[in-house]
């Protein structure tokens, strides 16, 4: 019985006792030593940063240009064809003398176009895709390179950046 006695009064002195408040617990403000200054990114690992930034913004609004151009090339190449197809098949009263005309520069076009269209349709993309990952690795590097620095504060350690 005699234990349980001293564990009823430890638990009460504890609860009774009163509690700390936060000015006896801090301590009076010292001026602390500045962290030491953080070296800045060198010039030329900026224009680096910024040469892939700018080549990826390029890669990816040629690489859009070039997938537009492939439309409209697939749309031209189309047309020409109709015309050729137009020129060589018989109107309903036979090949009028207005229909009869060299159908070799359209025949041609037809054919260009098409390849250009199709080969702009697949490096289209194929840049775009290139540039918005150059684009993401500046962006990343261009975080990088931001200061942070870790300085004693009067609470601990503060991260600044």
């Amino acid at each position: 019985m005699g234990a349980c006695i001293s564990i009823v009064t430890a638990a009460s002195l504890l609860v009774l006792a009163p509690a700390p408040t936060d000015a006896a617990v801090e301590e009076p403000l010292t001026a602390t030593a500045p962290a030491p200054p953080v070296e800045p990114a060198s010039p030329v690992e900026r224009r680096r940063v910024t040469a892939l930034r700018a080549t990826g913004a390029s890669l990816l609004g040629v690489g859009g240009a070039s997938l537009v151009t492939s439309f409209v090339l697939f749309g031209v190449a189309n047309a020409a064809a109709h015309r050729v197809a137009d020129g060589s098949s018989p109107g309903p009263i036979g090949f009028p003398s207005a229909r009869w005309r060299d159908l070799a520069p359209d025949e041609r076009l037809a054919q260009r176009a098409t390849i250009a269209a199709r080969t702009l349709a697949v490096v289209g993309p194929l840049m775009m895709i290139a540039g918005a990952i150059t684009l993401g690795i500046g962006n990343q590097r261009r975080r990088d390179l931001r200061e942070r620095r870790v300085a004693w504060s009067p609470r601990g350690l503060a991260l600044r950046w």
